[in-house]
């Protein structure tokens, strides 16, 4: 999201006040759990003033800062027990049962300091807080709510002083070192297993099939779970 600047008064019709903010706070006066606090809470503050000034067109709404939100996944993305199980957090439909031309009605617009309430074309009434929407106003921000690790590019030369590149698959038993196998995985999309044990090479048997679960669920595909891949001299 972009970073943008109000005046004063914008802040001050909400009727909020700063915690730890005001003419006696001092910044050698506070924590650094409070310093980050502070940071927060003023970005969703500035977000809900901003939000009330919401607008939409025959496709989008628009949040001043250039953020946007198609009204198809808006639509899809609705939060109401509804669309997602109160319990399971499951969502109840899917996403191709949105029409690609779904929209608000005319007057399904309203915007408040907590979040936007939309009634849509197909009858369907929602409402999106605040926070929601600033999870998903920006790249950082999803990034940051589903604690997801950046990508890094690397060439022989970087990925060779990686610490993790190599991990014993003994080790793999340990949440801490399977943390650090994922993690390198995730963010070079290599990662070197030793120590693999290859007494068993039945498919059901073979300890391949015991590695491949440790980082998610085998799918089946044309040529089965497990195949051998040969090159061989024609």
């Amino acid at each position: 999201m972009d970073e943008i600047t109000l005046p004063a008064t914008d802040v001050d019709v909400l009727g909020l006040e700063f915690p730890f903010v005001g003419p006696s706070s001092k910044t050698n006066d506070v924590s650094e759990s409070e310093r980050l606090f502070m940071d927060v809470f003023s970005t969703q503050l500035l977000f809900q003033t901003i939000l009330i000034r919401s607008q939409i067109d025959d496709t989008r709404l628009t949040i001043p800062g250039n953020v946007t939100f198609s009204h198809q996944w808006l639509r899809d993305s609705c939060q109401c027990p509804s669309c997602v199980h109160p319990s399971t957090s499951q969502k109840l439909h899917i996403s191709s049962d949105i029409p690609a031309d779904i929209r608000p009605t005319p007057d399904g617009l309203t915007t408040t300091a907590k979040g936007v309430h939309i009634r849509w074309t197909d009858g369907h009434v929602s409402f999106y807080e605040a926070a929601f929407l600033e999870r998903y106003a920006s790249s950082s921000t999803r990034l940051r709510f589903h604690r997801d690790t950046d990508q890094i590019h690397w060439d022989a030369s970087s990925i060779a002083q990686t610490p993790d590149l190599y991990v014993p698959y003994t080790e793999l038993v340990e949440p801490r070192r399977l943390l650090d196998a994922i993690n390198q995985l995730t963010q070079y999309g290599l990662l070197f297993v030793t120590g693999v044990p290859n007494q068993h090479t039945a498919n059901d048997t073979c300890e391949l099939r015991a590695l491949a679960n440790i980082f998610g669920e085998l799918r089946t595909t044309f040529y089965g779970e497990l195949w051998d891949v040969k090159n061989s001299a024609q």
